[in-house]
């Protein structure tokens, strides 16, 4: 889940797409190879983002290079804490 800033301009804040393209372009800036992520949805105020295979989900969940801003705005990844056997 991507969670933006309590303080965030809900205008301001990118469509689901957008904001998934914007981390995808972030993540592959610092080496962290995944295929596109296959859900993006809002789930309440949060983004949820997923894969639909286990490599590139644990390359998700084991990656600390998640971008800590979009557009400017402020965001807390929060990861889950169960991988699946490769």
């Amino acid at each position: 889940f991507i969670e933006f800033t309590s303080d965030a301009d809900r205008t301001s804040i990118p469509t689901a797409i957008h904001a998934s393209d914007l981390i995808l372009k972030e993540l592959q800036s610092k080496g962290v190879l995944i295929n596109r992520f296959t859900l993006v949805d809002w789930t309440g105020k949060r983004l949820k983002l997923g894969v639909n295979n286990k490599e590139d989900y644990a390359t998700l969940v084991g990656t600390d290079n998640w971008p800590t801003k979009i557009n400017d705005i402020d965001i807390v990844v929060v990861k889950p804490k169960y991988v699946p056997d490769s």
